[in-house]
């Protein structure tokens, strides 16, 4: 089933898998899902609740949540428009939203609203003179392995008077005040992104991505606590698309285990994508559209038990598709129909052996498309084209109990077949500490035990530490944190 939630109203329009009956009016293509490189999607860990926010034709910003099968929705705010939604570590939802109009002599703002129990209440993370300074859409991030909730917001700052530079801002909010941080500035600069990796309890890494003057991806990073300010950012790869290509629109995702960078490059625009693991880039992006005759763009990223990129495809003037790239190596047809669907966003859940990959999208009018794909045993619920192709079950590697620890941890990992598998322990330098197991092993769930030891038997020093788990045609890396 794919469900349509309409401007204000509840009512869900259905589109059958031959697409007949859905054929709505189109003029121009509704701005619900816009791109403002963050991320309109949420979904509440733990839970099937589902969350996405979009901009109405009346100019007010909407909160749909439901579990993808009927929706109820609310409105955050009017007078905004691009909004951004994330969660911090209070299970408190936070909706960044941009600034519509600014009346000479006003104030531009960068806000980010959240629900108190009884209302939508606004807090400025942002603000100066409107006739001098413009303030872009926002990205919106939080920090959800702390004690306290913490939320981030990038977004760009420009000079309405010469020299006109722009600057992509960082904003945190750590339940007390805001601080800022600039970390670029330049005369040409795109939209930012944000995304927070845990690091530590309440200790973690912040990621931006931006579009620099040159148009190339760029990338900066900082560790940061919750304290009030927010330390200066440190270029760990620079550039992280071709140097010789414009890019456009970058994503960005993190995990514990894994950074993943997206972006729409060259002429018609392809999407490619980049990952860093265990803070080493891969050497070369990878192409994820290889459609050239087609257009791709705006590219969005879910990270969990698969790395998915989707993004918008065109196919002809009046037909855009929602398509994907799966593990960097499975196409994957999201939503085709007859119209221009764009602006997509996704998010994955894990429910026993399902993974889930939901959606969602701008359609004609204002309408916001939504389905789910199980990309694991191929159950589709939505319009799909016949050409998509189910992922087959694949490793998994959890996460290690306790963490952090002392002197013992368990970490249990699967094979949905057999074959030879590697598990071995890593200090942050990347060097190798302890092989837990290695050789072949059949399909089943295992388990094994880490007594924060080395391959000599000697206790390794504090610190953080990595465990990856190698299997053909499949890797995944968590982190451990060994205390005194």
């Amino acid at each position: 089933m794919s469900s349509y939630l309409g401007r204000t109203t509840l009512a869900i329009t259905i589109a059958v898998i031959v697409g007949v009956l859905y054929t709505p009016a189109f003029s121009d293509n509704s701005i619900a899902t816009r791109i403002n490189n963050g991320s309109k999607l949420l979904l509440k860990e733990g839970t099937d609740s589902l969350f996405y926010v979009y901009g109405d034709e009346n100019g007010a910003v909407q909160l749909a949540y439901g579990d993808g099968e009927s929706w109820d929705e609310d409105q955050v705010v009017s007078g905004r428009d691009y909004p951004a939604i994330a969660a911090d570590s209070t299970s408190k939802r936070w909706v960044a939203v941009h600034q519509t109009y600014i009346q000479s002599g006003g104030l531009a703002v960068q806000e980010a609203y959240y629900y108190d129990g009884d209302e939508w209440s606004a807090e400025t993370l942002y603000s100066g003179q409107g006739d001098e300074i413009y303030i872009g859409p926002p990205s919106i991030a939080g920090a959800s392995s702390t004690t306290t909730g913490i939320v981030y917001v990038a977004f760009l700052r420009t000079n309405k008077a010469w020299p006109y530079a722009k600057s992509v801002i960082l904003t945190k909010y750590n339940g007390t005040a805001a601080a800022n941080r600039t970390v670029a500035t330049d005369s040409n600069l795109g939209d930012p992104a944000v995304v927070v990796e845990l690091y530590m309890a309440d200790s973690f890494v912040v990621h931006v991505t931006w579009e620099d003057e040159n148009h190339r991806s760029k990338h900066a990073w900082t560790v940061d606590s919750t304290g009030a300010s927010i330390p200066a950012m440190v270029t760990w790869q620079g550039t992280v698309s071709d140097p010789d290509e414009d890019a456009h629109h970058p994503s960005i995702r993190a995990d514990r285990d894994r950074v993943v960078v997206a972006w729409a490059q060259g002429s018609p625009p392809e999407v490619y994508a980049r990952r860093c693991l265990l803070g080493t880039w891969e050497e070369d992006a990878a192409n994820q559209s290889d459609t050239p005759e087609d257009s791709s763009d705006y590219p969005t990223i879910a990270l969990g038990d698969a790395v998915v990129v989707a993004w918008e495809e065109t196919r002809s003037g009046s037909d855009h598709d929602i398509v994907g790239f799966v593990d960097f190596m499975h196409d994957i047809t999201i939503y085709d129909s007859d119209v221009i669907s764009s602006y997509p966003h996704i998010t994955l859940q894990r429910d026993g052996d399902h993974l889930y990959l939901h959606t969602i999208w701008s359609e004609p009018d204002y309408e916001v498309g939504y389905n789910n794909i199980d990309l694991w045993d191929g159950e589709r619920e939505g319009q799909q084209s016949a050409g998509s192709l189910p992922i087959t079950a694949k490793p998994s590697l959890a996460a290690c109990l306790p963490n952090p620890f002392h002197s013992h941890t368990q970490i249990s990992y699967a094979l949905p077949t057999a074959g030879n598998v590697s598990l071995q322990v890593y200090d942050a330098t990347g060097r190798p500490v302890r092989t837990l197991a290695d050789g072949y092993r059949n399909a089943g769930e295992y388990s094994v035990s880490w007594d924060a030891r080395d391959t000599e038997g000697k206790q390794v020093p504090y610190g953080i530490y990595f465990y990856r788990l190698d299997t053909p045609g499949f890797r995944s890396v968590k982190k451990a944190v060994v205390t005194k």
